[in-house]
């Protein structure tokens, strides 16, 4: 087990929730339970839930089945990092390590008046598996693995019904030694609800924290610049409002280190004038750092921009377009050297104002971008927001830039930035 999250979302039928489970699994480890077939085999698993208010001993279990497997290969367009992952047998295993396939197991649970009293409003869906990877550095390696995302089904704000948010990066990251570093899930709430980010313990079971080896703990799962509070590209933090995780990995040897580190994502709705929780996510995520050989990360730019730094916080008024452009910059561009350096960047972001109407989209021939450039990636976001759009509460959307550093995959060498409007 590499990492793991669940996600719920409504359905037409009330007090019915479609359930999602993405697994994550090292592909030098053993197979995924039943997941041992051909290519195109099905396997399920069986999620439980149970109520967890006060009173109340209700629980039960659900099946879901296997709906697609992939290998998150950071970087596909290296011949040389194509990673040793299959598929389950659908694709030819290169020689990259580490490799890390995503198995996503879908089905749906019954939470309604006939299973369920209405005063029962908070529920448990949990996985749990053994057992976590066993080459993790910092502690857990070999414990119990255990997932769960909290429903409250009865509260005014379910009526409509709430889902949780969807991630749109996944919850494994190769970074470099000595390079400052800021990565963010990509959280994307299809009810456009207020998010808060924390580090939490990662768990063997319900309140049960792995292991940490000393200096390590949940709020300091890796290695970082002193002081653990300080700005920047010092210390380590988890910024509650964007989800940014910022730190700079302090360790730099020859050999890996690997670290896991579980993020607690809560759903916030204004009910009544009172702020009120309404749903909580969790996700573990593997971080493995290495040695890399000189590359510079690329970094992300705006077109207008504030001096030499991004513009990050906008404001606009209803019914008034916002435009700026979103560039992916890399100092790696040196034709004369023996063999040339010519890293190329690549812009993307998790769409997470798209529902909103808003767009981002290259400012370039796509088919002609090989032979005609540009080499900095730049694409341009644009939103007319409408009246029902306006919020006391800022709106985020996450872009991402990668370059095509080889052998390394880009997955190690990028940049994730929010932004705020």
């Amino acid at each position: 087990m590499v990492g793991s999250d669940i996600s719920y979302s409504c359905t037409n039928t009330p007090g019915i929730w479609h359930i999602k489970l993405a697994i994550y699994r090292d592909c030098s480890g053993i197979p995924l339970g039943t997941c041992t077939g051909a290519c195109g085999s099905t396997c399920s698993y069986t999620i439980n839930w149970a109520s967890t208010d006060s009173g109340y001993n209700y629980s039960g279990s659900f099946a879901v089945n296997l709906t697609s497997v992939s290998d998150i290969n950071p970087n596909p367009s290296c011949p040389t990092a194509k990673s040793i992952c299959t598929n389950m047998g659908c694709e030819i295993a290169g020689a990259f390590t580490p490799g890390v396939e995503k198995y996503v197991f879908e089905g749906d649970v019954d939470l309604g008046a006939s299973v369920l009293p209405s005063t029962c409003c908070n529920v448990r869906i949990y996985y749990s598996e053994c057992c976590r990877n066993g080459i993790i550095t910092t502690g857990a390696a070999g414990q119990n693995f255990y997932i769960e995302a909290l429903i409250n089904r009865c509260s005014a704000a379910n009526n409509p019904c709430n889902s949780s948010p969807e991630f749109s990066n996944d919850p494994f990251v190769i970074l470099c030694g000595g390079q400052a570093f800021v990565y963010n899930n990509g959280a994307i709430d299809p009810d456009h609800d207020s998010i808060t980010y924390a580090f939490a313990p990662a768990l063997t079971g319900p309140g049960s924290s792995v292991t940490y080896n000393p200096p390590y703990s949940f709020d300091a799962p890796m290695p970082y610049g002193s002081p653990k509070n300080g700005p920047f590209p010092l210390g380590i933090r988890c910024d509650a409002h964007s989800g940014d995780i910022m730190f700079t990995p302090s360790y730099g040897s020859s050999s890996s280190f690997i670290g896991v580190m579980a993020v607690e994502i809560k759903q916030w709705r204004t009910i009544n004038g009172v702020i009120t929780n309404i749903g909580t996510t969790r996700r573990d995520v593997q971080m493995w750092l290495i040695s890399c050989p000189p590359n510079h990360p690329p970094t992300i730019m705006t077109n207008p921009s504030n001096g030499i730094q991004p513009i990050l916080s906008w404001q606009v008024c209803a019914g008034q377009q916002l435009c700026f452009n979103v560039i992916g910059k890399d100092t790696d561009f040196l034709p004369y050297n023996s063999p040339p350096i010519s890293d190329t960047t690549y812009v993307s972001w998790n769409a997470a104002l798209a529902s909103k109407g808003a767009t981002f989209l290259p400012t370039y021939n796509t088919n002609t971008r090989v032979t005609n450039g540009p080499r900095e990636d730049t694409y341009q976001f644009c939103w007319t927001p409408s009246d029902a759009d306006v919020s006391s509460i800022p709106y985020y959307f996450t872009a991402t830039t990668r370059d095509s550093h080889c052998p390394f995959p880009p997955g190690n060498q990028h940049a994730r930035l929010p932004y705020k409007f």
